[in-house]
Formats: C-alpha cells, structure tokens, sequence
C-alpha cells in the first residue's frame, strides 16, 4: 500500500472510500489478491499522462474474476486515485459485479 497517497480515494461497486480513514476496505483488496495460487492474464493497458487504465481477468483463490478494469490517477510518484470494476464469481457463491 506504499503506493498510495495518504490521501488516496478508491471507487468501487457503489462507493468509495479513503485511505486514511477506511484503510480495512483497502488491506482486505490487497489481501485478496496476495494470496497463493493467483493467476492474473492482463488484456490491456493504456498510459496516459498521470492516468493508468487496465483490463484482465483473474483466478484467486476464492474467486475468478470473468472481467476487470482498473484506471489510477498517479500523481508525483503515489497513486491518488482507484477505479475498480469487475464482473466476478466467487467460486461457491456464482456471480458477483465489484
């Protein structure tokens, strides 16, 4: 999470949430996607000035994740902005919209 700004909102499902006052909701992603046996397949990835856009798809360890999309906002160095958007289906629950 060094990659963030103090101050870093994330955009997800229907709403947001700031680092440094809903810093759960940002370990509980990170953990997700760190735990054994993940498998990203990235599909594009666009650069822009201080703007980053990318779509995969993933396997994790509870759920597959059919369809994502991330765009950053990277401003001197530290990430000041996330969208997360995803089409995935938790592997014993079916399909859930992130």
């Amino acid at each position: 999470m060094s990659d963030y700004a103090a101050d870093a909102v994330l955009h997800y499902r229907r709403s947001s949430a700031r680092r440094e006052r809903d810093s759960s909701i940002f370990k509980r992603r990170f953990d997700e996607f760190a735990k054994p046996g993940v498998f990203l397949a990235p599909k594009l990835r666009a650069v822009e000035g201080d703007y980053v856009y990318t779509v995969f798809t993933a396997e994790i360890q509870d759920n597959a994740y059919e369809l994502a999309s991330d765009t950053f906002v990277i401003q001197n160095g530290t990430i000041k902005m996330e969208g997360f958007t995803a089409k995935n289906r938790s592997k014993s629950e079916g399909i859930h919209h992130d």
